[in-house]
């Protein structure tokens, strides 16, 4: 089980205070259904796994407040190995980052191209192996009167949200 790593998935409710609907959550997998869950603002609902051999794992959401509605996949193994982060522009001072981790079968890459007017550069960022250290990851997904947050770091909500989707 070392070598499979362990993640957290958190669903929060951060609905206004006196809202008329409480938030309405389903989450599940293939194998794995929590049911329904109703969430007051302050209240979760969370679980952990190792994700499994093959790196197929998937969890998924759906997010119910009055008359709005999301689903949306909280946890995909196959993250990982097919991320297209797109073509970004920096200026001068600017940067771009990510983190991540190496995969069971150690041939993790990742790899830029730079484009500088006519001057044009690809190569690999990172060409790696398995770690082989146990690792753990939180995903914790905040639904308030906007829609639907992520964040990473289970210590900081508030700070560090990022925004993934508008209720449908």
């Amino acid at each position: 089980a070392k070598l499979l790593g362990k993640h957290n998935i958190k669903v929060y409710s951060d609905i206004p205070e006196g809202s008329y609907f409480s938030l309405s959550v389903h989450c599940g997998s293939k194998d794995n259904d929590f049911g329904n869950r109703v969430l007051y603002r302050g209240q979760s609902f969370d679980w952990n796994f190792r994700t499994n051999f093959v790196g197929n794992t998937l969890y998924f959401c759906t997010l119910v407040w009055g008359p709005r509605k999301k689903s949306f996949d909280v946890f995909k193994g196959s993250w990982s190995k097919d991320n297209d982060f797109g073509n970004r522009v920096l200026y001068r001072g600017q940067s771009f980052d990510w983190n991540f981790r190496t995969n069971f079968v150690g041939n993790t890459l990742y790899f830029c191209t730079l484009v500088w007017g006519p001057r044009k550069k690809s190569f690999d960022v990172f060409k790696g192996s398995w770690d082989r250290n146990d690792y753990h990851h939180d995903y914790i997904y905040v639904a308030d009167l906007n829609g639907v947050y992520l964040s990473h770091d289970p210590n900081n909500l508030s700070q560090n949200l990022q925004f993934l989707f508008q209720w449908d």
